[in-house]
């Protein structure tokens, strides 16, 4: 593998793909124990490397937890929720927001790619960071072959996850969650999905768990519970209040369902 800090392979990467990158924010970062997102969704790429400690992450339906050396790449619009396991005080990575172009067209993938063993990035991580707050010339000149060398390395992977895993397309995807994202406080079925997407429902709920990694009743119950979190954390409603916007009898179904899914019970969800 050559060195990352040879100008004349940057030269030749900045045109890789016909990739333009445009940053948009760059740091590296130390968060406690209160840090996390729910339910965030930015309009650029959103960019993580883990260095130390690591994070809980529940990105479209998939669940887990990152560690050190762990990768996070997010697309523009893609909801997602961050957070520290139980127990740990702190972690420290880096983290970057930029777009994306390939000729004149911003590249909007839909899916998320998280893996872990990226600690070779590191180094790269340093030079994009020092250009990005100006303090070496040079390596502001290597910055946009840097951007363009990283974003095709996760672009190729992106891809290559979107043609193994197969499932729903992105503009069904884009549909599905729109029309869900309107009706939580009403009983939704597997079969309403299919339908409004035109499939059968057998091979709906093939392509469904293809792309979400659940079936539609899981993903479905998911959908609401996280509505839910961020009604609690966002207004001053009562759990009982949110519940019944949400479509549950009573508030008992809601909080049962609530700890299973995040570990706390509403009430401490909202502190």
């Amino acid at each position: 593998m050559r060195d990352p800090r040879d100008l004349g392979w940057f030269a030749a990467a900045a045109v890789y793909g016909g990739l333009r990158i445009e940053p948009v924010l760059a740091g590296q970062s130390t968060v406690g124990h209160t840090w996390g997102f729910h339910g965030r969704a930015l309009p650029e790429h959103l960019f993580y490397l883990v260095t130390a400690g690591g994070y809980r992450y529940d990105v479209a339906g998939l669940a887990g937890t990152a560690g050190p050396g762990a990768l996070l790449w997010l697309p523009p619009g893609l909801r997602h929720d961050l957070t520290l396991p139980t127990g740990a005080s702190s972690m420290t990575l880096y983290h970057f927001r930029f777009r994306v172009f390939e000729g004149d067209r911003e590249l909007r993938l839909d899916r998320a790619v998280i893996a872990p063993g990226f600690g070779h990035l590191r180094e790269w991580c340093e030079w994009w960071l020092a250009a990005c707050r100006g303090e070496d010339a040079i390596c502001a000149m290597r910055l946009p072959a840097l951007l363009a060398l990283l974003a095709a390395e996760l672009l190729e992977q992106a891809r290559r996850h979107e043609r193994d895993r197969g499932g729903l397309g992105p503009e069904q995807r884009r549909r599905l969650e729109a029309y869900v994202g309107k009706r939580l406080q009403h009983q939704i079925r597997p079969a309403d999905l299919a339908l409004h997407l035109d499939l059968s429902p057998a091979y709906f709920a093939r392509q469904f768990k293809r792309s979400y990694g659940c079936a539609p009743r899981t993903w479905l119950k998911l959908e609401r519970l996280r509505r839910g979190r961020l009604l609690l954390q966002t207004t001053g409603m009562s759990v009982s209040d949110v519940a019944a916007a949400l479509g549950y009898a009573g508030p008992q179904l809601f909080c049962r369902q609530f700890r299973v899914a995040f570990g706390v019970t509403p009430g401490r969800a909202r502190r």
